[in-house]
């Protein structure tokens, strides 16, 4: 008959009880940081529930000079809204497809509308803008007070509406927006012939 050592036994066990403070403590951390999370959503007022199909509130935007512009001011047929930052690889890595989709669309009805959440705007969007040949109209969110209300959990992400504040699209993450399928889409949505 074979005999068990105690250091049989026991590595095991001492194993199993270190894994258990540490899911313990992991889930305590979870718990504490949903809390938090909680607090501050009852506070600041929760994210809007964005669905296609829905308006949007009347979202007030900020230019860098302090300037509150509301959505509805745009007075456009379609809006893309781009929420983004100099920092955000993806993000610049589309700027230039947006610009290209302002320049051709702007007389036909759409706005494109950058929303930058740098904590410094007024350091470095001007020169971004500049270097990288931006035109289209730039706002800022450095305390990301607009960015909690929409809900964003990601950079770049894009919004489109229509003139009635209707959520058309959204896409989270960088896109080539000047390909010839957005640009067919932007087509429909500009003549009011596609609804999303």
């Amino acid at each position: 008959m074979a005999t068990v050592s105690k250091a049989s036994v026991l590595i095991p066990v001492a194993i199993a009880l270190v894994g258990a403070l540490i899911a313990l403590e992991v889930l305590r951390d979870q718990g504490a940081k949903h809390d938090a999370a909680e607090q501050a959503a009852a506070g600041a007022g929760a994210a809007i529930v964005r669905k296609i199909g829905e308006p949007l509130p009347d979202l007030v935007f900020h230019s860098l000079d302090g300037k509150a512009v509301k959505l509805s001011d745009l007075k456009s047929k379609v809006v893309l809204i781009n929420f983004w930052a100099t920092w955000c690889g993806p993000c610049v890595k589309e700027m230039p497809s947006l610009q290209k989709l302002a320049a051709e669309y702007e007389k036909r009805g759409l706005s494109v509308v950058g929303v930058n959440v740098d904590d410094n705007p007024e350091d470095v969007l001007a020169p971004f803008l500049s270097k990288h040949g931006i035109k289209f109209t730039s706002f800022v969110d450095p305390k990301g007070e607009l960015a909690d209300k929409i809900g964003i959990s990601g950079l770049p992400l894009t919004l489109v509406v229509d003139g009635n504040r209707k959520l058309l699209f959204e896409h989270l993450g960088d896109e080539e927006w000047f390909d010839a399928d957005y640009r067919k889409q932007f087509e429909l949505w500009l003549a009011g012939t596609n609804p999303g």
